[in-house]
């Protein structure tokens, strides 16, 4: 029997709460981003982490897979629900991409070697 192809495809992704920043607790609402792809990842750069946090400044809205937003009405939010709630506390989008650099598999394991 062969490696699935479904499993192969499976991308990291990292659970971040966001709560504190609407006022409840960390994990009482949260985003999911997966790990950027290899042509999303062809920007960065190995010796520049200042550039690289850039750059997933830029990506992180492409890379939201799941959330527990709803909106006004009760139903779940779109992304770019979320994404807009998100960028109106300027700090929250840093403390995100900090938070998710910080998981990503090519991150842990460059400090690993």
């Amino acid at each position: 029997m062969g490696f699935s192809i479904k499993k192969a495809n499976g991308l990291f992704a990292k659970k971040i709460g966001v709560g504190v920043a609407f006022g409840v607790e960390e994990f009482d609402a949260w985003i999911e981003l997966r790990e950027p792809t290899e042509d999303e990842a062809m920007n960065f750069k190995s010796n520049d982490p200042e550039f690289n946090k850039r750059e997933l400044k830029k990506l992180w809205k492409d890379c939201l897979v799941n959330h527990n937003f709803d909106n006004e009405e009760g139903s779940p939010a779109s992304n770019q629900e979320v994404i807009d709630a998100i960028k109106k506390k300027g700090w929250l989008v840093a403390e995100i991409v900090v938070k998710w650099n910080d998981s990503l598999p090519f991150t842990m394991r460059s400090e690993q070697n």
